[in-house]
């Protein structure tokens, strides 16, 4: 007589365990980057907006001779002295608005452009609360990423 094993249906535990393993690695792997991905993602944002601002900035020195410095949320239109201001308008942004955005004189390089993540109301403004970016009339730029504590060189 020929006694035939049925073959056991499903999984055993220890695949089981062996796979929970497997997924909680490559979770605990993914993370970090996603993080870096998104750090990156925001700096990049800031970077379009201040780029553009250094732009409107040169083209309004080029018209008036002068830099027209601005605070927070003024970046549109507002007039000093008479003149017209820069007619800038970043549009929607995911991490970093127009009151993001503020210009400062400065002696030596003209001006410096801060996009302050502290200051933003876009759809996702919580996650950038702590990252400044700043650049500088001749194109250096530097980071922070605890609101201005510390900062990297500029470059």
């Amino acid at each position: 007589m020929i006694v035939v094993r049925k073959a056991a249906a499903g999984f055993m535990f220890v695949q089981l365990i062996i796979v929970a393993i497997i997924v909680a690695i490559l979770v605990v792997s993914a993370v970090p980057l996603y993080k870096l991905q998104l750090k990156r993602a925001m700096i990049s944002e800031a970077l379009t907006g201040v780029g553009a601002v250094r732009s409107a900035e040169q083209v309004y020195y080029s018209a008036y001779g002068r830099y027209l410095p601005f605070g927070s949320g003024d970046i549109s239109n507002q007039p000093t002295d008479a003149l017209p201001g820069l007619g800038l308008d970043l549009g929607e942004s995911i991490y970093f608005d127009g009151p993001c955005f503020c210009a400062t004189l400065d002696g030596i390089y003209g001006f410096v452009v801060t996009a302050d993540g502290g200051a933003s109301t876009a759809l996702h403004a919580e996650k950038v609360r702590e990252i400044i970016v700043q650049m500088r009339g001749n194109g250096l730029i530097r980071y922070s990423y605890d609101g201005g504590k510390s900062w990297t060189k500029w470059r």
